[in-house]
């Protein structure tokens, strides 16, 4: 797995799986944004490793909280939030306390058919207005759509 930004890595993570996540510091424009990139269940959300796998990114992601630097996490989350498209009871359960406890924002949340989600620290965003973009909506590109989030005023 690679992250590629425009902003300087200044630091690296370590992560339950290097397979299915990958976790970098960066310095942008606003200060620093640890980038938690992942495949959540790289199988899919059917198989027995899904619940497993999810449950250690979020291991992850509450570890990474304890240190209160703004954090992104980015990737394919396997699952929908908004309907019923890559349902899963325990995916979304688990993510969403997660996400909350630690103080994140689920961005894509609320766009139907997509499991590529975008997650962000409530105090990076700050009063930010959230703009959020798709792509590939045919998915003859890749099986998945194309999404960004830009907050304004960067």
């Amino acid at each position: 797995m690679s992250i590629y930004s425009r902003f300087e890595c200044i630091d690296e993570y370590p992560t339950y799986d290097e397979k299915t996540a990958i976790c970098r510091e960066i310095r942008t424009d606003r200060g620093n944004l640890v980038v938690y990139g992942t495949i959540m269940g790289i199988f899919g959300n059917r198989r027995p490793d899904f619940k497993e796998d999810v449950t250690k990114q979020m291991e992850d992601i509450r570890k990474l909280s304890v240190s209160g630097k703004n954090t992104c996490v980015i990737g394919d989350f396997n699952l929908s939030f908004s309907d019923d498209y890559y349902f899963t009871k325990f995916g979304r359960d688990i993510v969403r306390k997660t996400f909350s406890e630690c103080g994140l924002s689920i961005l894509t949340a609320e766009r139907g058919c997509c499991v590529d989600h975008i997650a962000i620290s409530n105090s990076y965003i700050g009063e930010d207005e959230i703009f959020v973009s798709e792509w590939n909506y045919d998915k003859k590109l890749s099986d998945h759509k194309g999404i960004m989030v830009e907050l304004g005023g960067i």
